[in-house]
């Protein structure tokens, strides 16, 4: 309350991170514009929502159908709300194949393991993981196609 009316008298803007007190003058305000290609708009504003980023005191303009959020306020808020788009909008469009990894014994015996399938020749067969699934696959390095699936409650 004291700080708001310090704001308007002052004619300043201030945003709290959750760690440090922003104070700017009313000049220094941003504005910006971001497009989400693979997170939804409204799942987005929930977060920030939820991580405590979201500042109602600001404009705030979506459009769900196109993606784009057109927003200002201090420049540390702006800074924060691209970051945090950019975080998760890139963790979505991930590929779930980073989730695989290869596992295989060497002529030694040795178990190796890899996010790519073995290169040697000498491999006749090996598993492939799924990290999420806990599904192994056991494929045969002769016929990349054939392969049967079974599950393990083990976790690597």
């Amino acid at each position: 309350e004291v700080l708001d009316r310090l704001s308007r008298l002052y004619q300043l803007a201030w945003y709290y991170d959750g760690h440090a007190l922003f104070v700017y003058r009313m000049d220094e305000m941003k504005t910006a514009t971001l497009k989400l290609v693979n997170l939804p708009v409204t799942d987005f504003s929930e977060s920030l929502k939820r991580l405590g980023i979201y500042d109602p005191r600001y404009s705030w303009k979506a459009s769900e159908t196109d993606g784009f959020i057109y927003f200002s306020g201090p420049p540390r808020y702006v800074t924060l709300v691209m970051e945090t788009a950019k975080a998760m909008d890139e963790k979505i469009s991930q590929p779930a194949s980073s989730a695989v990894v290869y596992r295989w014994k060497d002529r030694k015996g040795i178990i190796n393991f890899s996010s790519s399938p073995p290169m040697s020749a000498r491999q006749s067969y090996y598993e492939v993981v799924n990290l999420e699934t806990g599904a192994i696959t056991v494929k045969n390095a002769d016929d990349e196609s054939s392969g049967r699936t079974r599950k393990r409650d083990r976790k690597y």
